[in-house]
């Protein structure tokens, strides 16, 4: 049940003598089956008599765990019955995560930086926001706050579609306006306007406590704070030397939304160039003969640019290897257009676009193939595009 030894140690008076009423058989098998298991396995039926499963908290008892942590912190005021209800199923009910999100809270509210800290009850709407929807935080913070106003709008639009539901015709102006949707006046439009939306819009807006945390949050974007280090290194780099031999031409009008993935790259051994347009592209490819490309999508004011720029690279011969889109957004149309210019996959997910690239050096494709041959097939891409599939026995390797 919980995530490390949770031990309640109860000490008599005679020395040495320990009763351990409750611990997590699985952390101390890791803690001491290691170098002898068989001592570990002794060592473990030494200390624990009875062994009991403690079972989840009930919905009431749960409940009681909230109201009794947030009344203990001075917090309860902050939280109403949503958020109650959100933090006891997100966290599967489990008393450690809860107070761990709860501590965070604190934690951040009696650190905040000056006069622009948040007040209270934002914050720790944000604290769920962060911990609960990771990704749709993420997507907030590099898009920017209007995401959130898209995302209330296609809620609305689809709750009037689907159920009748009231709706601001301003809003699905701006809708169809920010997806670049030119409306049918049919119930196909929100099909339209969902190929065009982060992929995971229609699960979230079925979500009756994440709508209602989103519309309970400033527009205005005051709460999205960039991390202090904005260089530091993100979970799944590849190890020094797992990329010796790449070599990665990256397009991206505005090179300060890689981060710091190409230095980690470049640490890991490959050897990244940069480029903001096709020209700069088409200038460093005769040069670099890249292994992969890597591309953002919308550039300099065209929503598609990255998939016509790779697609007129493929027709005019000039590269025919791996390609992958790593940008803000990963929408269902998206993955189409990657598929049809011959993309391994979109993503918004640094680790995941490393994994592709160190599958990559895996497979041994660093040298890349001929412009008169294409590459080894991708995978067909899944919600975030799916690294490239590793060649079975009977097809070619790209070298």
């Amino acid at each position: 049940m919980f995530e490390v030894c949770e031990a309640i140690k109860l000490y008599l008076d005679s020395p040495g003598i320990v009763f351990v009423l409750a611990c997590d058989q699985a952390v101390l098998w890791r803690a001491v089956g290691h170098d002898d298991p068989g001592a570990g396995v002794r060592y473990l039926e030494k200390i624990i008599q009875v062994s009991y499963p403690v079972p989840p908290p009930s919905d009431a008892l749960a409940r009681k765990l909230v109201d009794g942590y947030v009344s203990r912190s001075g917090t309860a005021h902050l939280f109403d019955d949503a958020m109650k209800r959100l933090l006891i199923e997100r966290t599967g009910r489990n008393p450690r995560r809860i107070k761990r999100l709860i501590n965070s809270f604190v934690l951040e509210h009696h650190l905040g930086r000056g006069s622009d800290d948040l007040d209270a009850a934002t914050l720790v709407k944000v604290v769920l926001l962060r911990h609960f929807y990771p990704e749709f935080h993420t997507m907030v913070a590099l898009e920017g706050p209007a995401l959130i106003t898209r995302f209330l709008d296609y809620h609305d639009f689809r709750e009037h579609v689907r159920r009748g539901a009231e709706l601001d015709p301003a809003a699905r102006d701006r809708l169809f306006a920010a997806t670049g949707v030119t409306p049918a006046g049919t119930a196909a439009d929100l099909d339209s306007v969902t190929q065009e939306l982060p992929v995971g819009f229609p699960e979230l807006a079925k979500d009756k406590e994440f709508v209602e945390l989103v519309r309970s949050l400033p527009r205005d974007g005051r709460w999205l704070r960039r991390p202090l280090h904005t260089g530091a290194r993100p979970y799944g780099a590849p190890p020094a030397g797992s990329l010796l031999g790449m070599r990665v031409l990256w397009i991206d009008d505005n090179p300060a939304d890689t981060g710091s993935l190409p230095d980690l790259f470049r640490a890991a051994g490959a050897r990244v160039e940069t480029a903001t347009n096709r020209d700069e592209a088409m200038a460093t490819l005769t040069r670099l003969n890249p292994t992969v490309i890597i591309s953002d999508v919308s550039r300099d004011g065209d929503p598609q640019a990255g998939f016509t720029d790779l697609r007129h690279l493929r027709e005019h011969g000039n590269y025919a290897g791996p390609a992958f889109f790593y940008c803000g957004q990963v929408t269902p149309s998206r993955l189409e257009k990657a598929r049809e210019v011959g993309a391994g996959g979109v993503t918004t997910s640094p680790r995941e676009l490393a994994a592709w690239l160190s599958a990559l050096a895996d497979e041994g494709v660093i040298n890349p193939p001929s412009a008169g041959r294409s590459c080894c097939p991708a995978r067909p891409p899944g919600r975030s595009g799916g690294p490239p599939r590793a060649p079975s026995s009977g097809s070619a390797r790209c070298r």
